[in-house]
């Protein structure tokens, strides 16, 4: 993926976001990020960092993520998340 993407701040490979580590350090870091970030990982890891996002907690599936899909996330109301749009590979 970094070799398809260009961006003005580079690309970093932060720990912390390995399967089962756990998601509030990178939930803290995105609240205070201004601009555009795309995180690339696995699972369980992305559906609980999303989880947390959206909701404060852990533990309810809101997205389901199919192999390779990209899912969009915005912050908004009151420090919330939300889904703002997503693809899947079927969709192409």
């Amino acid at each position: 993926m970094a070799a398809a993407v260009r961006s003005r701040c580079g690309v970093e490979c932060p720990s912390g976001m390995a399967p089962n580590d756990p998601v509030e350090p990178i939930a803290e870091k995105l609240a205070s990020q201004k601009e555009d970030i795309m995180l690339v990982g696995h699972m369980p890891f992305l559906a609980d960092l999303a989880s947390q996002l959206m909701l404060g907690r852990q533990g309810q599936e809101l997205i389901r993520f199919p192999a390779a899909a990209v899912v969009c996330l915005e912050s908004g109301f009151r420090g919330r998340w939300a889904v703002s749009w997503m693809v899947t590979p079927g969709i192409l």
